[in-house]
């Protein structure tokens, strides 16, 4: 058995089987299964598990000439998972409002505080969409703290395809 597939079935061997929810896909050789450990960048978090629906990041990783994984297994949701959502630009702007890190002069999501609260994020196709292409709102809120304009310019710009992270995988994921 390889060294992957051994870890895979280790990871089968912590969760229990009961959810019925999407199924995402994380490509890794086993070196990225951590808790959260804070924020990567303004605007992705560090740490957590990583996946997708389908083949995005794969497809993503060959048009670049990044490095990706051809090991990957697959994983659902627990049921008692608290998932965000992005699929709007309001959903956005909620995390912002809610979660946002204002210690600097361009402000940014707070993924820790987040974590608190939920214990994954997903950016979804029409999300990732409407971020990419430069995110405007009427929210008086927003467009009068000039701290928001570097938020909202770069809006989960380093998600580069649509995707999942998970906060903290052992408590929130069962592996397939």
């Amino acid at each position: 058995m390889s060294e992957f597939k051994a870890f895979v079935e280790s990871l089968k061997k912590l969760y229990l089987k009961e959810s019925e929810p999407t199924i995402y896909r994380t490509y890794s050789d086993g070196t990225h299964f951590t808790d959260l450990t804070g924020s990567m960048s303004f605007d992705k978090p560090s740490g957590g598990l990583w996946g997708c629906r389908d083949d995005s990041w794969k497809n993503w990783c060959a048009g670049e000439n990044f490095p990706c994984s051809a090991n990957y297994f697959e994983w659902k949701l627990k049921p008692t998972a608290k998932l965000f959502t992005i699929d709007t630009p309001e959903d956005f702007v909620f995390l912002l409002k809610n979660y946002c890190d204002k210690s600097t002069e361009t402000y940014h999501i707070d993924f820790e505080k987040m974590s608190n609260d939920y214990d994954a994020i997903e950016l979804t196709a029409n999300g990732n969409s409407a971020l990419h292409n430069g995110l405007s709102t009427n929210d008086p809120e927003i467009l009068d703290d000039p701290g928001y304009k570097f938020a909202l310019i770069f809006a989960l710009n380093a998600w580069d395809v649509p995707s999942i992270c998970v906060f903290h995988p052992k408590d929130s994921i069962d592996i397939i």
